[in-house]
């Protein structure tokens, strides 16, 4: 059937839907509106689903008394001169995180995209001062930066498109010279 193969690739509905009508049902003038998936989902036992990559949780006993130590140490300091920062990863060829799937059956989403690029965001604790944001790719001239004068966000490139710690002391010296 359709559907089956249309879920396995991961190819959404809708899409597969409006190509499907002309071509098999002879339905030139077909265009899958809301109603026509709801009723469709509901006829054909389809859940919309979250697909769920690598799961993990933290190890509570690897934390201990890290927290309480941390706390002790963040009252050395005002909350101009501490700095928080987190690392993402943008994925920007995946795929959809949500799918539709048959209603009793779990839904993986398989390998992400290799094409990506890191891109590291902080601020101090007072959120007087935000951080320059910093973008790491794996190319050291993007052709989509091609012909820019300045962005703004620092770039940098390695093989991995990963922060380096290096990177990190340049965007926070960059913010507090």
């Amino acid at each position: 059937m359709w559907l089956s193969a249309t879920v396995a690739k991961r190819v959404p509905v809708k899409e597969k839907a409006d190509s499907f009508a002309p071509l098999q049902m002879g339905i030139e003038e077909f265009k899958c509106s809301g109603g026509w998936l709801r009723n469709f989902k509901r006829r054909h036992d389809l859940a919309f689903k979250m697909m769920c990559g690598e799961s993990g949780a933290v190890d509570q006993t690897v934390v201990g008394g890290y927290t309480d130590r941390l706390h002790s140490l963040l009252h050395r300091y005002s909350l101009e001169d501490v700095s928080n920062c987190d690392e993402t990863g943008l994925f920007y060829k995946m795929m959809p995180t949500k799918t539709l799937a048959l209603s009793g059956n779990p839904c993986h989403g398989g390998k992400h995209s290799k094409e990506r690029v890191s891109i590291l965001v902080g601020s101090n604790m007072s959120r007087t001062e935000k951080l320059p944001l910093l973008v790491t790719g794996k190319s050291k001239n993007p052709r989509c930066f091609k012909g820019m004068k300045s962005l703004p966000v620092w770039y940098e490139a390695n093989k991995k498109a990963w922060v380096t710690p290096r990177a990190v002391r340049m965007v926070h010296t960059q913010a507090r010279p």
